[in-house]
């Protein structure tokens, strides 16, 4: 009887569900994963920033998880046409220490240093010696022509304006007459001016004697007017450019109808070394023309 009492029960027991262990609900989608360099766009990355100097702190955020992206995106940083505030022309901003490696050794940093110094008004003599002390292998065309053997196969980067254009077959060459840029301050007058007038007394006084009359003083006053005329004066910045007297021979990939004769361009080149110049005893350097800009019109200091 005790028997078919426990039957049931068991047979409950055996065919009661599985315990399933609880699984926690995912409450968001894992991260996603930062794309490759070859994906990510530069460009659009640096217009979500205000400033240069922000942009760059946060090229150099991204340069601490990978160093590929990092120096695109400081590359957005420069190549970007329109700031709110101003364009990238802090040269430090480069020359901080972090970029360094990358200055050294990447192929496209000539690049890079050529348009943040045609950005800031073009003065290659002021600002290359300031990328120099980061060992940037950026020289210029003075110290090229002094020593030829030194320098072959290098980067110079000249201020230049472009004549004589021409071509002879697939061959298209011009000639670069080399000038500096120097900020100098002038000071002229402007309308405003005020004239001040007025009167003044001046009073003598002395003693004497006279033959006749003995002892005398007397006192004389003497009126005067006065009239000065106050000018204003203003303080002008220009930018004074001069010829220095080297010319180098450009060898042109392809003929460029934006690089206008006449016109001042930041030239970066390779030295290829030195030839006849078109004056008896004189010389010209051979440079092969990489990339060119237009410098900006105020130049900075």
């Amino acid at each position: 009887m005790r028997r078919l009492l426990l039957l049931p029960f068991v047979l409950a027991c055996a065919t009661a569900d599985p315990i399933v262990p609880l699984v926690p609900t995912a409450l968001a989608p894992a991260r996603a994963a930062r794309p490759p360099a070859s994906a990510f766009n530069a460009r659009s990355w640096a217009s979500d920033f205000a400033q240069p100097a922000d942009c760059e702190r946060g090229a150099r955020q991204l340069q601490h998880e990978s160093p590929e992206l990092g120096w695109n995106a400081l590359k957005g940083c420069v190549e970007r046409a329109r700031w709110p505030r101003g364009q990238f022309t802090n040269l430090q901003l480069i020359a901080n220490g972090a970029w360094d490696d990358d200055l050294q050794q990447r192929p496209d940093a000539a690049k890079l240093v050529a348009h943040v110094i045609a950005l800031r008004g073009g003065d290659v003599e002021g600002d290359l010696p300031t990328l120099q002390k980061s060992r940037v292998p950026i020289f210029t065309l003075a110290a090229a022509m002094r020593q030829p053997g030194v320098y072959k196969g290098r980067f110079v980067l000249l201020r230049a304006e472009l004549s004589d254009l021409k071509s002879d077959g697939g061959q298209h060459t011009a000639l670069l007459h080399e000038s500096s840029l120097h900020a100098s301050t002038h000071e002229y007058e402007v309308d405003l001016k005020r004239r001040d007038e007025g009167k003044s007394a001046t009073t003598y006084s002395g003693e004497g004697t006279s033959s006749r009359l003995g002892k005398i003083s007397g006192r004389v006053t003497e009126d005067q007017r006065y009239q000065s005329d106050s000018v204003w004066l203003n303080r002008k910045f220009v930018n004074e450019k001069f010829i220095t007297g080297r010319q180098a021979l450009g060898r042109i990939p392809q003929p460029d109808p934006f690089l206008e004769p006449g016109k001042d361009f930041i030239f970066l080149a390779r030295f290829d070394g030195m030839r006849a110049g078109s004056e008896e005893e004189s010389t010209m350097a051979v440079v092969t023309l990489v990339t060119y800009f237009a410098p900006s019109a105020l130049l900075m200091e």
